[in-house]
């Protein structure tokens, strides 16, 4: 146990985790999937029961967009949209149509338009999930949390960002990064980008949107300000 924060490792790349009684999930600026903890039912996604008691890529997708957990039940959302459940199921919590638990991330159906997820502290509250109307689209919300670092090469930064709390009803296909001043942007369909072709020595910010099949987003607040190498 510990009364004060403790830094896990010396990566600075994490973006978002979320934390039960006992397992931890976490994902990284590469959107990986990272899972510890007690695998009580398989809720650590990683295939078997066994505990870990550091980070253990779930799988080896790069597409993970938000986590969720309760006491044993684990859920996620990709950038695609999809709805991804594992772990204990002794009430039907993970949404799959029966009560097997699951020790591998398994797909909730077959739609691709889930924005928002939470699952209760407990087994006997269910999974809650949340998304737009199938007939309703919009442009993505904007996305937050943006955080600028220097690159490794010369005239880089590296951009990473929270997806945005709603992807419109459609999957996200493309994020894309815009430095200020310049103009300078880089594309991608994760939530991370490395920007090349800054000036070194000068200072920039970044702005990132997001874009579906229907628009592009509003562009998110500006990062901090970093002086490129």
């Amino acid at each position: 146990m510990r009364s004060s924060p403790v830094q896990l490792g010396t990566l600075a790349t994490w973006v978002s985790a979320a934390s039960s009684r006992y397992h931890t999930l976490a994902i990284k600026s590469d959107s990986t999937l990272w899972a510890w903890g007690r695998a009580t039912s398989g809720v650590l996604g990683l295939g078997d029961v066994v505990h870990r008691s550091s980070p253990i890529q779930v799988g080896t997708l790069a597409t993970w967009a938000s986590v969720s957990t309760g006491l044993s039940s684990s859920t996620a959302l990709k950038t695609d949209g999809t709805l991804w459940a594992w772990g204990d199921n002794g009430t039907g919590e993970l949404g799959l149509g029966d009560v097997v638990h699951r020790s591998s991330p398994v797909q909730v159906g077959t739609l691709a338009t889930w924005t928002i997820m939470s699952m209760g502290p407990r087994r006997t509250i269910l999974a809650a999930i949340l998304w737009p109307p199938t007939t309703t689209t919009t442009a993505p919300g904007k996305p937050t949390a943006v955080i600028a670092t220097v690159g490794s090469a010369s005239g880089t930064a590296v951009v990473v960002w929270t997806a945005p709390l709603s992807s419109g009803g459609k999957p996200i296909s493309l994020y894309t990064v815009t430095s200020s001043p310049g103009g300078i942007t880089a594309t991608t369909n994760g939530t991370f980008a490395t920007v090349s072709g800054l000036t070194p020595t000068t200072s920039y910010t970044f702005t990132v949107t997001a874009t579906n099949s229907v628009g592009t987003s509003s562009a998110s607040e500006a990062s901090n300000s970093v002086v490129a190498p």
